[in-house]
Parts: C-alpha cells; structure tokens; sequence
C-alpha cells in the first residue's frame, strides 16, 4: 500500500532531481548571456582549488596573493551582477514550494507537522483512493457538520475521541468501538478522521467490515501494521462468514498485540455484538472502550 509517507518521499527525491536540472539549466542561461561572469566564477573555482592545494602542501607562501585575489574578484563578481540585473542566487537550487520548502511537510501552530496541502494535493489524492476513501471524495473535513441530527455536544466529544488516537498518542491505544443508530453520521464521521489523519502525516485506513470476504495476505498486513484502521459496517451477523471472521480476528489479535489504534464502527450495541458476533472477536470487542 502507498502511504501518504512513501508518496511524499518519492516526490520530495524526484523534486531535488528537479532541482538540480534547474540549477544547472538557470547556470548555463547566465552564462551564454554574461560569458564574463563565466570567466570570473572560473577564477574564484581556479583559486580555491589552488588554496587547498598550498594548505595541504603547507606552503603559506602564496596563500596571502590568493586570498587577496579572491576578495578582489567577490567584489568584482558583486559588482557585475547588481549592474546587470542578475539574481544573485542563480547558481544555487530554489524550492518549488515556498511553504514548506519541498519539504512535504508545514509545521502548524502547535508545533506538529502536517502533510502541505499547498504542494502535496496529487499525493494526497491518491492516498486517500489507497486507503479506502476512493468513493468518499464528496466527504470534507470542511463540511463535517457537528450539529447534524441535533445532537451537536455528542458529534463533537464523539470526533474528538476518534481523533485523539493519531493526534496525541498512537501507542497504548486500545481496540475502540463507536456505536450508534443506523443514519446517524458515521461514515461521514469515520471518512473525514481517516482523511484528518493522513493530512498529518499518518498511515491511516478506512475500510468496510465486508472487504475482509475476499482480503490478500498483502492486504492483510496493510491493515495490520497501519498507523490506525477504521472499520465501518461491523455486524455480528457478517463474522458467520468464516473468511471475514477468520481474516478481522487475525487483524484485530496483531493490532491489539502491538497496541495500534482500531475504530470498529457498528450500528448494533455492545451487548449486542459481544453476544452474537464470532466467539474471537465477540472476546476482543468486550474488552473495547467505548466513543
């Protein structure tokens, strides 16, 4: 699986690839416009390879004539540039983001860092249609209403509690399950944390409880090993299917065994499904703390 992670890492290699071509490129133009400028910066190359040369060799003798000679051509190189116009940074890389200096990353108010958007939106994109929210691109952290079905204090602590889990400690946490009413927000809920998440830089998924009928040993360990893993649509009624319950218990023992946080999202209790679900997980959600 792509992580935001690994989406970030490779564009930040191919832009300082891209940075040095432009580097290069912007030296030659400066060049074949001011041939003199050339001259000049081959002298101060010339002459700080001579002045390494007369250190090594401990010979200070010539080294006072060369220090002299450089400082007349810094000033000489200055002079030449200001006149002309020339940007006197050409020779060296720029970034392409001035926001977070091809970094991938901007540090926010309190003191986190979160993926830039300003730069970054491609690698967002295609994490989140990686990480389960391909059909979820309506769904905005923007427009999470917290007052939608009126119960806006209950949204919110529900939101906050989700979001703790990759916000202040992604260790320690324990299986975690969010129960409510059929029609009650959810997914939006679920899909817009997923997304918050991975905008800071997490290794976070979204998936259905159904995905699990037909899961790869790959995909296995994609949801065993990310940063959080959200499960929505969980019924007792859908671990009959020994394949969804085979592969979620399996999910849930590496997950609870290594302490990373796990969203389960049903519409039924938990009495309910502690009663009724597969006697492996019915045993895991029990121990799970409610949101």
């Amino acid at each position: 699986m792509r992580t935001i992670k690994s989406l970030i890492n490779e564009e930040v290699i191919s832009r300082a690839s891209e940075r040095a071509i432009v580097r290069e490129e912007n030296i030659e133009d400066v060049y074949y416009r001011y041939p003199e400028l050339q001259k000049i910066d081959e002298e101060l190359l010339a002459l700080r390879g001579s002045r390494m040369l007369a250190v090594f060799d401990k010979n200070e003798e010539p080294i006072k004539a060369i220090e002299v000679r450089e400082e007349e051509l810094k000033k000489a190189r200055e002079a030449f540039i200001s006149k002309n116009g020339i940007d006197p940074l050409f020779d060296e890389e720029k970034a392409f983001c001035q926001e977070c200096d091809d970094t991938g990353y901007i540090e926010m108010a309190n003191g986190k860092n979160a993926v830039c958007r300003s730069c970054m939106k491609s690698q967002i994109e295609d994490c989140f249609n990686s990480s389960g929210l391909k059909d979820y691109s309506t769904y905005k952290i923007k427009n999470f209403d917290r007052s939608l079905f009126g119960n806006k204090k209950e949204r919110s602590d529900k939101l906050k509690s989700m979001m703790k889990l990759f916000e202040e400690d992604l260790e320690g946490c324990p299986l975690k399950l969010y129960s409510d009413r059929g029609g009650s927000g959810k997914t939006f809920l679920a899909v817009v944390v997923t997304k918050y998440a991975i905008l800071e830089g997490k290794n976070a998924l979204y998936t259905k409880a159904e995905t699990f009928l037909d899961v790869n040993e790959d995909e296995k360990d994609d949801y065993k090993l990310c940063e959080m893993l959200i499960v929505d649509d969980y019924s007792a009624e859908i671990t009959r299917k020994w394949q969804i319950a085979s592969a979620l218990n399996s999910i849930l023992e590496a997950r609870m065994a290594s302490n990373r946080p796990t969203v389960i999202i049903s519409s039924s209790s938990k009495e309910q499904l502690v009663m009724e679900s597969d006697e492996r997980i019915a045993k895991k959600i029990e121990r799970s703390n409610l949101i």
